[in-house]
C-alpha cells in the first residue's frame, strides 16, 4: 500500500509543508477539535476474560485553514510540487478565484478535463487541460502538481494545522461462552458531488458551439460592435458580471489588465496565439451577482417616475442622459456606430497630420486625455503599456486583432468637461 502525507498548504507559506507519514487508512482529518470518528470492534469468543486493547493513530488538528494528502513516495515521470516552466501539450482553462492549495486542487477536481495546476499561493491559481510531463527545473514562485499526485480525491478540509495530537481507536475483545460474532462500525463519510451543470458559473461541460476561453481573432461570419472596455481587470468573473450589466453585450475578451466588451454575435475564432481570450455570454450558466452595478435604473410607481439617474459604484460611473444612451466612465454607451472605437488595426482614413507623440502616456485614458486638451485633435492610437499617438483628420482601420495598436475618435467618448470628471 502507498504511504502518504497529509500536506498542509497556507496562503503565504510555501507549497509542500507536510505532516508525518501515515498508511491510506490513517489520514483523519478534522475542522477546530482533536475528536474525529474512529473504527471499533467488538468480538465475542469462547471463553475467557473481556480485554481491551488501544492503539493509536497519527491524526493532524486544525483550526481555520487547509490541507490536502499527497502520496508517498510521488508517482515516478508526474510533476508533484515541481518548479520552472510547465512542459507538454498544456492547454490553459483559466484561472480560478482559489488562493490556496487545497481550493485550486478542488477546483481542477471539480472542470472536466482538467489534468494538472499551477499555483503561487495567494496569488493565483491556473487550470491546464492536455497533457504535463514535468518542468524545466530552476527556481519559480509557483509550483506544478499533476492530478495524479494527490491521494485522496475527495477529503479536503478546512483547517491550519497547529500542531499533532493522539487519536486512540479502542478494540474490546470480550470472551464468553457463545458462538463467535464481530461487529465492526466504520467512520460515515458523506461526498457531495459538485454540480454536473455549473461549475464556477461555467456551463460544465462548456457548450461546443461557443467560443469559450478562446484564442483568436474573431472569425469573417462574426458581426460585433465594441461597447467598452475595463481596465485593471484580471479575473473572467469579473469581466462576466460586467458584461451581464452593460445593455447589449454579448460577448467579451479578455487580456491581463484588460477587458473589452461587444455587442452582436460572435460567430466563432479563428484560433491563433493572442495575449487575449473570447468569451461568450452563452458559456455561462449563473449569470447571478450580489455585486453592484452602475448601470441606469429607470422606476415607475402611482407616484415616483425617475427616467434619469446617476449612481456610483466602485471604479464605474454611470450617467443616463436619454432613454437608451448613457455615458460609462466617459465612454458613450452604445458606441456610435460611425464612429471607429477601440478598434485594432491599421489606418485607412482619408487624411491625417500627425500632432506628436506625448512622453510618458502609455494607457487609453491618459492618452485620451492628451488629444482631449489638444484643440485639434480629433483622433488617437495607443499600444497598451507603451506609447501614444495624436492625430488630427478623419479615422478609418482597416481591423486587425493583431496589431498592438488600438484606435479611438475622440466621439467616443463623453462628459470629458464635466465637474466630476
Amino acid at each position: 500500500m502507498i504511504a502518504q502525507n497529509v500536506l498542509a498548504a497556507f496562503v503565504g507559506l510555501a507549497v509542500g509543508v507536510q505532516a508525518g507519514p501515515c498508511k491510506p487508512s490513517s489520514v483523519i482529518t478534522t475542522t477546530g477539535t482533536a475528536s474525529t470518528d474512529v473504527t471499533s470492534t467488538t468480538s465475542i469468543a469462547n471463553s475467557g476474560e473481556p480485554t481491551t486493547t488501544t492503539t493509536e493513530a497519527a491524526s493532524t488538528t486544525t483550526s481555520p485553514g487547509e490541507y490536502v494528502c499527497l502520496k508517498d513516495p510521488a508517482p515516478v515521470g508526474k510533476g508533484c510540487n515541481a518548479q520552472g516552466g510547465g512542459q507538454g501539450d498544456l492547454q490553459l482553462m483559466g484561472n480560478v478565484n482559489t488562493l490556496t492549495l487545497a481550493s485550486c486542487y478542488k477546483s481542477c477536481l471539480d472542470r472536466p478535463g482538467c489534468i494538472a495546476i499551477s499555483l503561487q499561493p495567494g496569488s493565483w491559481c491556473a487550470l491546464w487541460a492536455g497533457s504535463f510531463t514535468g518542468t524545466s527545473g530552476g527556481e519559480s514562485a509557483w509550483s506544478w502538481y499533476d492530478m495524479e499526485c494527490f491521494c485522496d480525491e475527495t477529503s479536503t478540509t478546512s483547517g491550519l494545522a497547529t500542531g499533532t495530537t493522539t487519536i486512540e481507536a479502542t478494540t474490546s475483545e470480550l470472551t464468553t461462552s457463545s458462538a463467535g460474532v464481530t461487529e465492526t462500525t466504520a467512520a460515515t463519510t458523506t461526498t457531495t458531488a459538485p454540480s454536473e451543470s455549473c461549475v464556477n458559473n461555467e456551463k460544465n461541460p462548456l457548450p461546443a458551439d461557443r467560443p469559450c476561453n478562446k484564442q483568436g481573432t474573431s472569425n469573417q461570419n462574426s458581426n460585433l460592435e465594441w461597447l467598452s472596455t475595463l481596465y485593471g481587470t484580471t479575473t473572467v468573473s469579473v469581466c462576466r458580471e460586467t458584461c451581464r450589466d452593460t445593455a447589449g453585450c454579448t460577448t467579451f475578451h479578455l487580456e491581463p489588465g484588460t477587458c473589452s466588451f461587444y455587442s452582436g454575435t460572435l460567430d466563432g475564432v479563428d484560433e491563433a496565439e493572442t495575449p487575449y481570450a473570447w468569451w461568450s455570454m452563452d458559456c455561462f450558466c449563473d449569470e447571478s451577482s450580489t455585486t453592484t452595478s452602475g448601470t441606469a435604473l429607470e422606476l415607475t410607481t402611482s407616484s415616483v417616475e425617475l427616467t434619469s439617474t446617476t449612481e456610483t459604484a466602485p471604479a464605474t460611473t454611470t450617467t443616463t442622459t436619454a432613454p437608451g444612451e448613457s455615458c460609462v466612465n466617459n465612454e458613450k454607451i452604445p458606441v456610435p456606430s460611425d464612429r471607429v472605437c477601440n478598434k485594432r488595426g491599421i489606418y485607412d482614413g482619408s487624411t491625417r497630420t500627425f500632432l506628436g507623440s506625448p512622453a510618458g502616456v502609455i494607457t487609453m485614458e491618459s492618452c485620451r486625455d492628451a488629444c482631449h486638451e489638444n484643440n485639434q485633435c480629433t483622433f488617437f492610437a495607443v499600444t497598451p503599456g507603451q506609447s501614444c499617438y495624436l492625430y488630427a483628420g478623419t479615422l478609418g482601420v482597416a481591423i486587425d486583432q493583431q496589431i498592438e495598436r488600438i484606435w479611438y475618435d475622440m466621439d467616443c467618448f463623453c462628459d470629458l468637461d464635466s465637474p466630476e470628471y
